[in-house]
């Protein structure tokens, strides 16, 4: 029997991969779910789906910054993307080209849009693969016999779960004819609650979990003329690293989604942040921890409690060396 193909499907929205799952079900695929994108990353790893599915805007790293890191992986960066969004705008879709993922605007025609390009992907013809399914509702509920009673009995058991099939079925149409409001503004409002303005003078990122730290740390850059952007997961560390120009990186070991090590070494397998210099600062005192972290090219490996003095010595050079390329970019800073 031939084997069912495997589509990984990433999005914040649960109704929406539930809904999505179901219908790459009746199409006879093997379906895998996520919901951030840590997550995503994580599952395809281990599970190599043929095709990924993803949304943009998703907790601890978003569908680009997935994106990003299977294109820089010499094993992943085959397997086929649809950034599946309701975001329309210029930049979102210019990076969707770059990456090569195939873009599809969420709205009320989303499965009529993606279900062909699906099925191109993939090689199926979808009006076969729905007909090898029992009936519609097969693919809502399970273990359904669809044929002829053998008793009175099992036909009394069957009746109630192809209603149910039907219900399920309708269910779905609906969510997927109720998303005409996910228009675009979503995409515009996430992540308001931080202002946004052109950086005039050097900045960091701190990936840290540590809110104290954080405020500290803030306060004390300020003092010499910089500005920070903290993150406080791994993964939303590495997207910032993506998206904005920052002179260095301070880096934490133990954190959600994604510890230090794991983000340095993505950071610099990617030839788009690979330059950007990073000093770990972590409370793990380890020198074989330190030996890896130097090994993946970390500037400096130090530990807490740190002397502001000696952070200070290490990240001055850093924050004040000349740019290497045009004017300072866009950035979202607390």
């Amino acid at each position: 029997m031939k084997k069912p193909k495997r589509i990984l499907i990433a999005d914040d929205d649960e109704c929406l991969v539930d809904a999505l799952a179901r219908r790459c079900q009746a199409l006879n695929f093997r379906v895998e779910r996520a919901y951030d994108g840590m997550s995503a990353l994580a599952k395809i790893d281990a599970w190599e789906p043929d095709l990924v599915i993803l949304d943009v805007n998703m907790p601890s790293g978003s569908g680009l910054s997935v994106c990003e890191m299977l294109a820089h992986d010499t094993h992943l960066k085959t397997i086929p993307v649809i950034m599946l969004t309701g975001r329309s705008d210029g930049e979102t879709i210019a990076a969707c080209n770059r990456l090569k993922a195939t873009y599809v605007l969420k709205g009320p025609s989303i499965w009529s849009e993606l279900e062909p390009i699906v099925a191109n992907f993939l090689g199926i013809n979808p009006s076969a693969a729905a007909a090898e399914q029992q009936s519609p509702a097969s693919a809502c509920a399970t273990n359904v016999n669809l044929g002829p009673p053998s008793n009175p009995n099992q036909a009394d058991e069957a009746e109630p779960e192809a209603e149910a099939g039907r219900i399920c079925d309708q269910y779905i149409t609906e969510l997927f004819t109720a998303l005409g409001w996910r228009e675009p503004d979503r995409a515009e409002r996430f992540g308001d609650d931080r202002p946004e303005y052109a950086v005039t003078r050097p900045w960091v990122i701190c990936v840290d979990d540590d809110p104290d730290f954080a405020v500290t740390l803030k306060l004390r850059l300020q003092q010499h003329g910089v500005d920070a952007l903290h993150a406080f997961a791994g993964m939303e560390g590495y997207r910032f690293a993506f998206t904005l120009e920052a002179q260095a990186i301070i880096l934490d070991q133990e954190m959600p989604d994604g510890n230090g090590e794991y983000i340095l070494r993505r950071l610099k397998e990617s030839p788009a942040t690979e330059g950007i210099p990073v000093i770990v600062l972590t409370g793990t005192k380890d020198q074989a921890l330190a030996r890896r972290m130097y090994n993946l090219g970390a500037r400096r490996f130090l530990t807490k409690p740190v002397d502001w003095d000696d952070l200070w010595a290490e990240l001055d050079p850093l924050v004040h060396r000349e740019r290497e390329s045009g004017p300072l970019c866009q950035a979202m800073v607390h």
